[in-house]
């Protein structure tokens, strides 16, 4: 993972399909390697609804307060303050958390194409898994996009 920032900050490679959380981690290794880290964008897949882009919001880490906690208040309150004033999705280069909050600069090519956010729902996680498992693709394995690359090389 750290050689790939660096083979992408000096452009050995052209591409990397990875959420924004990675857009400062990839800037600084630019930066480290000598290179340019405003060379270093973000841009949604070529994924259309009618006459516009779409991308796709997936959460990564979830808080939340234990129903057994003991601390229930002191939990929230570190909530709240994570997600309404610590910075943190700023910092991050990630779409707050707030919907009142604006993107970050990090994603101005999303706001400025109008790219309109699709919410992954995590819902029906555990019906395709069953299908998954049934059918044997294998969608979690480790060579399961080596495949698919292996595939469409031929």
């Amino acid at each position: 993972w750290e050689a790939s920032k660096t083979k992408l900050a000096k452009g050995e490679i052209g591409s990397m399909m990875v959420g924004s959380w990675s857009i400062t981690q990839m800037r600084d290794a630019a930066e480290k390697a000598g290179e340019n880290p405003d060379d270093i964008g973000y841009m949604p897949l070529p994924v259309l609804k009618g006459d516009g882009h779409c991308a796709t919001l997936v959460s990564d880490y979830q808080q939340a307060v234990n129903a057994h906690s003991r601390h229930k208040e002191a939990a929230r309150a570190w909530i709240d303050w994570f997600t309404e004033k610590s910075g943190y999705s700023a910092k991050e280069g990630a779409v707050p958390t707030l919907r009142s909050a604006p993107m970050p600069d990090t994603l101005k090519d999303f706001v400025d194409n109008d790219v309109t956010y699709v919410e992954r729902s995590e819902t029906d996680t555990g019906k395709v898994n069953d299908i998954d498992n049934a059918a044997e693709i294998g969608l979690n394995k480790p060579d399961y996009r080596q495949k698919l690359i292996d595939i469409a090389r031929g």
